[in-house]
């Protein structure tokens, strides 16, 4: 819902409020209901003159997916997947299908962090601490703004 998706972009904010070295987009609220990746991607070309391709973080979970991704032909010729590891998966192999596809892509080396609004909204159900997986300024956020309870 429209309300969930106002928070989500003001946590954003504040997890990434002491890098100055990341830009925060509203994009796509601009765009209107509907919110296709291509559309996004095609607006940030726009906006900023991209010179090349974009970066486009993903995990693996959604990558397997992206073949079914409104008008995937057109977006795969604009981005440059960088694809992040979940829950300890490695599957380089099953991806290499993609590359010769025509997807530009690479796997990332890091150490993978399985943290989700499930998982934030579990810790809270069950009195766990949250800290240990989001920033305090996004914590104080949730907690004031009674997010994720059941």
């Amino acid at each position: 819902n429209e309300q969930m998706a106002k928070h989500r972009l003001n946590m954003v904010r504040l997890a990434l409020e002491d890098y100055p070295q990341f830009d925060v987009s509203s994009v796509e609220f601009e765009l209107g209901d509907i919110s296709y990746t291509y559309y996004t991607i095609q607006r940030f070309y726009e906006l900023y003159n991209v010179d090349g391709k974009i970066n486009f973080l993903i995990g693996t979970d959604a990558f397997w997916n992206i073949e079914s991704w409104h008008r995937i032909d057109e977006l795969k010729n604009l981005v440059k997947f960088l694809v992040f590891p979940r829950n300890g998966s490695n599957e380089k192999e099953k991806f290499e299908g993609l590359r010769e596809k025509g997807y530009d892509f690479d796997i990332l080396e890091v150490e993978p962090l399985d943290i989700s609004s499930t998982l934030v909204r579990l810790k809270k159900e069950y009195g766990q601490e949250i800290s240990q997986i989001i920033p305090p300024k996004v914590e104080e956020y949730i907690l004031n703004n009674g997010l994720y309870e059941n």
